[in-house]
């Protein structure tokens, strides 16, 4: 009986402790940026159909409802991630501006642009305050992105 007991106890002391152990191996990620993105990230899609790069954009938005116009609406980041696709992993991570809303209108490749590697044309809907009229508005941008550089052209 002494024995059992002993076991039992052994048994409860490791159980204890091999908790205890596994709670201080288990520790918040920092920085606290890094945690709000990898929370709140969603998928917006992948696009890889005739390009020489691999484009996959997520979005990150901030908590809370928003109604009518509001300026205290919730932000919203884009995140563009661009791989090389035939030749090796080489990777870049783009993140736009933040806004009330980001809509992707299309994803293509363009070889016509004066950049000797092309790059990739996103065309993008801002949903941008007016305060002044008291309303949304909803601007065209468009940004070509590669390996080596990103640039706003509209």
């Amino acid at each position: 009986m002494k024995r059992i007991l002993a076991i039992l106890l052994s048994l409860i002391l490791y159980l204890l402790f091999s908790q205890a152990s596994l709670a201080r191996s288990l520790i918040s990620s920092e920085p606290e940026e890094l945690s709000f993105i990898l929370n709140n990230l969603e998928h917006v899609g992948t696009f890889v159909n005739n390009m020489p790069w691999g484009v996959t954009i997520y979005s990150v938005r901030e908590s809370g409802d928003c109604y009518g116009f509001n300026t205290y609406c919730p932000k919203e980041w884009l995140y563009i991630g661009i791989t090389e696709i035939q030749l090796g992993p080489r990777q870049r991570l783009y993140k736009l501006a933040s806004s009330y809303e980001w809509q992707v209108k299309s994803v293509r490749f363009r070889s016509d642009i004066d950049k000797p590697e092309g790059c990739i044309d996103i065309s993008l809907i801002e949903k941008e305050a007016d305060e002044a009229h008291k309303k949304w508005r909803y601007l065209p941008r468009e940004i070509c992105i590669n390996l080596d550089h990103a640039t706003v052209l509209r």
